[in-house]
């Protein structure tokens, strides 16, 4: 991809739901995040139009199909990693 070619790094996330600035649920990160909590950030900086959704705490991620339920902080990304958003599913 041209992001990637760029700034060498390039993160694919996948929204649970359209979101302003990302109507096909799709967005490309291509400025380098070393964490989650960093890639929350960058979303945000990316879709500000959208940043209240993008706090919904609710919404777990998961890396590479691997759902990340805490510790964001210390799940590192890399280079071609991809994230999904996904929302909290309650159930009793």
């Amino acid at each position: 991809a041209l992001s990637r070619w760029t700034t060498g790094f390039a993160v694919r996330v996948e929204l649970p739901q359209a979101l302003p600035g990302a109507p096909d649920k799709l967005v490309v990160i291509d400025e380098p995040v070393g964490d989650l909590k960093d890639l929350r950030a960058a979303l945000a900086r990316k879709l500000p139009q959208a940043a209240g959704a993008l706090d919904d705490t609710s919404w777990n991620m998961a890396v590479n199909g691997s759902m990340v339920l805490s510790g964001e902080s210390a799940t590192r990304l890399v280079d071609g990693d991809r994230v999904a958003l996904v929302p909290t599913i309650a159930g009793g």
